[in-house]
């Protein structure tokens, strides 16, 4: 199965859904079925990926005009990629020449994937030099104010403790599956 998938996060968007199923037309691969979403691609949360990447098998193939399309995330694109190459399906990005078929396309990918990982242990650093900071100064992250939070009091000292460490909020709700907004309150609180 080859999957076409097109993504647009507002309706006025210059490269919009037909330009994208355009371009990945005039490369002459044959799409099976063509997903569309209009949401933002900071996390995979998204019912077209998503109804995907649940029924994705071994041989299958995921072709996108751009790699931002699939994801904004270089973690998200990274985890994808090595998903793909354990599981034996395809990823092909047209604007990056990302095609784990071929050895090129597997050099690009192990390149975003290698960022990806790197991204992750920066952003585990941060969160433990923030977190010794807090201890250090005897404070508490996440400590409520009026009613009762609904999120563990570890998860708030971390979203706390990535905000110190300079995370932005939007960064921050990708990685909880929260809004952006969402997170601020919890920082303020803390």
């Amino acid at each position: 199965m080859i999957y076409g998938y097109v993504r647009v996060s507002t309706e006025d968007q210059n490269n919009g859904p037909e330009a994208q199923r355009d371009t990945i037309k005039s490369r002459g691969i044959q799409i099976d079925e063509w997903h569309e979403d209009r949401a933002s691609g900071k996390s995979l949360d998204r019912p077209e990926i998503a109804d995907i990447l649940a029924r994705v098998k071994k041989g299958d193939t995921i072709v996108v005009a751009k790699l931002d399309r699939l994801s904004r995330s270089v973690v998200d694109a990274g985890t994808l990629m090595a998903r793909a190459i354990k599981e034996e399906w395809n990823i092909i990005a047209l604007d990056l020449g990302v095609d784990l078929s071929t050895p090129a396309g597997k050099m690009v990918a192990s390149v975003v994937m290698a960022m990806a990982e790197f991204e992750r242990e920066v952003i585990g650093q941060r969160i433990k030099e923030a977190m010794a900071v807090v201890k250090r100064n005897g404070t508490k992250s996440g400590k409520p104010i009026g009613k009762p939070r609904k999120y563990p009091e570890h998860i708030c000292a971390r979203i706390c403790a990535l905000s110190a460490a300079g995370i932005s909020y939007r960064e921050i709700g990708t990685m909880y599956n929260m809004t952006h907004s969402t997170v601020q309150r919890i920082v303020k609180r803390g």
